[in-house]
């Protein structure tokens, strides 16, 4: 019998403003990373559309 073991994650930019291009490719980077270790593969150009649409939503709130 399997356990599951929650997990969590805390992601802590420095304190320093960040250009909208370094930030979608530290998000690309950090969900391609998951992805990979689950055997997922998903396009670099799609994850790169959605985290941009993700945020400019949570920019527009």
């Amino acid at each position: 019998m399997k356990r599951k073991k929650d997990i969590g994650i805390i992601i802590q930019f420095e304190d320093k403003e960040y250009s909208k291009e370094e930030t979608i490719f530290l998000y690309q980077n950090f969900f391609s990373i998951l992805a990979e270790a689950r055997d997922i593969k998903i396009p670099k150009e799609l994850l790169k559309t959605v985290i941009e649409s993700f945020l400019e939503e949570y920019n527009d709130r």
